[in-house]
């Protein structure tokens, strides 16, 4: 939940409701408003995440591509949570969709293929960068197969 302070008083947006897709005013702050917190819920025990970030060198903060992905496993390996998230590509995150129906599945290598052909369709980068917008669109399943690496393994 994002806690946002202004003129008219307080209000709170959902993360997922915060940004626009326009890429021109990318959030939904009116004029006048700001961003006071950002509350995040106490994971569920078991869950695990991971990050990743792509940029041309490690001086410039501008990155080429964010990844980030949450995920949870039942006692026997199983998936009952999954969510990916793409950023740097469009004008706000891109919370992957289209994967409930790998949830109740223990990941396994085709599995894991398929996870990221889905994170890979699911997402459309913009031209606004000097790197080829399908080369960046290319990477997202190396990320996300590194990413579910790193967090199957803890």
């Amino acid at each position: 939940i994002v806690e946002i302070i202004g003129p008219e008083g307080p209000r709170e947006l959902p993360v997922r409701e915060f940004y626009h897709p326009d890429g021109i005013a990318n959030t939904r702050l009116e004029p006048g408003e700001l961003v006071v917190a950002v509350r995040v819920p106490k994971p569920h025990p078991g869950t695990r995440a991971a990050f990743k970030k792509l940029r041309r060198r490690g001086a410039i903060h501008y990155p080429l591509l964010h990844m980030a992905l949450l995920l949870r496993q039942d006692q026997s390996g199983a998936l009952v949570a999954l969510a990916p998230a793409v950023s740097a590509l469009a004008a706000r995150p891109n919370f992957v969709r289209g994967l409930d129906r790998f949830l109740g599945q223990v990941p396994d290598e085709d599995l894991v293929e398929q996870i990221a052909e889905r994170c890979r369709r699911g997402s459309v980068p913009l031209t606004n960068l000097a790197t080829d917008p399908e080369w960046r669109r290319g990477l997202v399943p190396v990320f996300i197969k590194r990413l579910l690496k790193r967090c199957l393994e803890t």
